[in-house]
């Protein structure tokens, strides 16, 4: 399609960018009024239609985007017959891409976004929009969160600049109270849990939820890939998945500590399988040569796709690890998880109000230990946050959880299973 096709919406914002450079000021109002003007007279505002297209919007990491999954299955459900555009990141595309639920799964790379320059993040949305989205005339378009590296700012943009006649989305701010046709109040003190928050947008539009499930999809090919790897590890052996990265490094278990517990479980029958990114791979390394040669399999330098990721975990029998997008995976397989947190038991009665890391990213609806930190150390304890630990530069407060308690763990889920 060509310019003409669009009317003047492209132009609109080239016209914006344009003022900004002889004003040194952005009209978000006068933005917002002409855009909106060319969206009606181009048709994007009937509601004759009814709902027809539906966009949705999961811009996260791996965990975020495991947690809507209940949300994409519900829409389908309360809308069998529309065409459903899913957008995500490359990061979680692979997992996307076989949802049954959804008829088209895009992808925008949220690293071209830039903080500083607003225009600059809000020209990558344009291009976008104009490239995918403005062809479908979205009737709908929910938005589940996460969209660039400021966090708050742009997050209604895109939702907005998609063309969506009706956009639901968290209400971050006062962009999103302009933009949003339904903007819903921000993380209700009720509701903890991230895929609680993800239905309680549709909640607010008033769909029915009848299956909170969380799901994941691969194919024989990942079945296939996966089980080469495990390819050596005795049948009788328990198989482990172990989660070592994390965006953070705050929410890193310290490898030595993991080393001393997991000598002694491998001891008790176990055999462990490594997960984690590219900054991970000397940490991964360090464990496998401190541990029973045969008895780790390190995927790291296999760089597997999350699908087949997905497919590893499949045919584990339990998690061990820090808050990271594998913890999920487990949990939508229903395996046991040993959860290692940096947040500190007594977080919670601080921060009453709203939502710790450990609530909102809790493993959902499978069998949990959770093994925290009594209290928060150092600098942390004079500072309660939601995350817990501020010491976001190495492993800090989660170092307080012994090895031993892992162990212990361990054996309780064992016992619960025998």
């Amino acid at each position: 399609m060509g310019n003409e096709d669009y009317g003047n919406l492209e132009q609109i914002f080239i016209d914006a960018v344009r003022a900004v450079m002889a004003t040194n000021k952005f009209d978000l109002d006068l933005f917002i009024n002409q855009m909106e003007d060319e969206f009606v007279r181009l048709g994007y505002r009937d509601e004759s239609a009814g709902v027809k297209n539906i966009l949705l919007v999961r811009l996260d990491a791996v965990g975020d985007f495991m947690m809507t999954t209940p949300s994409i299955r519900t829409i389908r459900e309360n809308f069998p017959d529309a065409y459903i555009t899913l957008l995500v990141t490359p990061r979680t595309y692979s997992l996307a891409e076989l949802c049954p639920y959804v008829n088209e799964v895009l992808s925008i790379d949220i690293n071209y976004f830039d903080a500083q320059n607003f225009l600059k993040t809000l020209k990558c949305i344009v291009d976008f929009a104009k490239k995918n989205l403005w062809k479908n005339f979205y009737d709908l378009c929910f938005f589940f969160g996460g969209l660039g590296p400021d966090g708050k700012y742009m997050r209604s943009f895109l939702p907005y600049l998609s063309g969506a006649r009706e956009r639901i989305g968290y209400n971050y701010d006062t962009i999103c109270k302009t933009l949003d046709t339904l903007p819903v109040t921000w993380r209700p003190k009720e509701i903890r849990h991230e895929c609680l928050r993800a239905l309680y947008l549709l909640q607010a539009y008033g769909l029915k939820i009848n299956d909170t499930r969380i799901e994941i999809w691969f194919d024989k090919l990942d079945l296939n890939a996966a089980n080469k790897i495990l390819s050596g590890f005795a049948p009788d052996r328990i198989k482990i998945a172990v989660g070592i990265g994390a965006s953070t490094l705050a929410r890193i278990y310290p490898p030595a500590q993991y080393i001393v517990a997991f000598r002694e479980i491998i001891a008790k029958g176990a055999a462990l399988v490594l997960f984690g990114g590219k900054d991970e791979i000397n940490i991964a390394q360090f464990i496998v040569d401190n541990l029973p040669k045969g008895l780790v399999k390190n995927t790291l330098p296999l760089n597997p796709s999350w699908r087949t990721s997905a497919a590893l975990i499949s045919q584990l029998d339990m998690y061990i690890g820090n808050d990271t997008g594998p913890k999920h995976i487990a949990a939508a397989f229903k395996k046991p998880v040993i959860y290692l947190s940096r947040v500190a038991k007594d977080t919670a009665q601080f921060v009453t109000n709203l939502s710790t890391e450990v609530e909102m990213f809790y493993p959902w609806q499978t069998e949990t230990i959770l093994l925290q930190p009594d209290h928060q150390i150092g600098e942390c304890a004079k500072k309660h946050l939601l995350i817990g630990c501020i010491d976001e530069e190495k492993p800090h407060c989660i170092t307080q959880i012994k090895p031993s308690e892992i162990v212990d763990a361990y054996e309780k889920i064992l016992q619960s299973k025998s």
